[in-house]
């Protein structure tokens, strides 16, 4: 037998109970029971704070642990729901389908730029017939299309993208004029060749 063991009036009077009570959880199987009318000091109030987290959330010890788990479940993703929208409210956090729609208008608009390389620089390749100075024009265009790439912000090209989706026809009706135009420099660039 242990040395600290007590008589249930220490016991009630420590767990705030009458000693009817302590017996009653004691019969329960809460308060483990050392001989008659005494209890061990350590198990007993172990077995009381078990019963009573227990009680606080629920009768059953697997079904209260789940409840626990779910309402600590629960207050994490109101906190991270919360630190979301401040994060969002202080323009730190950034909503993903603009933030795709800007990376969209931003290779968009250098796969324009690459792509109209040839166009814009037929006319002065052609009159070049050195290798290194063709390698140069061609190296620095390929950079300047690339520099946008670097230097844009993402959320900015959306915001221009936008604006310039206005002015598409005039650019259109801009760009076959252009196009036009180097088709008769290309072609008066050939002719002088020759």
């Amino acid at each position: 037998m242990s040395t600290n063991v007590y008589p249930v009036s220490t016991i009630a009077k420590l767990f705030d109970l009458t000693e009817r009570r302590v017996q009653q959880l004691a019969k329960e199987g809460v308060i483990p029971k050392s001989s008659k009318g005494k209890y061990e000091l350590v198990p007993s109030v172990k077995g009381y704070i078990n019963y009573l987290k227990a009680k606080s959330f629920g009768t059953n010890d697997i079904v209260s642990s789940d409840i626990a788990i779910d309402r600590g479940r629960l207050l994490k993703m109101q906190a991270d729901k919360l630190a979301m929208e401040m994060d969002t409210a202080k323009g730190q956090l950034l909503d993903r389908e603009e933030v795709k729609a800007g990376w969209i208008n931003l290779l968009t608009r250098c796969r324009a730029r690459l792509l109209a390389i040839p166009n814009r620089l037929a006319y002065q390749l052609t009159s070049t017939t050195n290798v290194h100075e063709i390698a140069q024009i061609l190296k620095q265009a390929i950079y300047e299309a690339l520099e946008e790439l670097a230097t844009k912000n993402i959320m900015e090209v959306k915001g221009e993208n936008e604006s310039n989706q206005n002015n598409n026809q005039d650019n259109q009706q801009n760009k076959e004029y252009t196009n036009a135009e180097d088709n008769i420099n290309w072609r008066n660039a050939k002719t002088d060749k020759e």
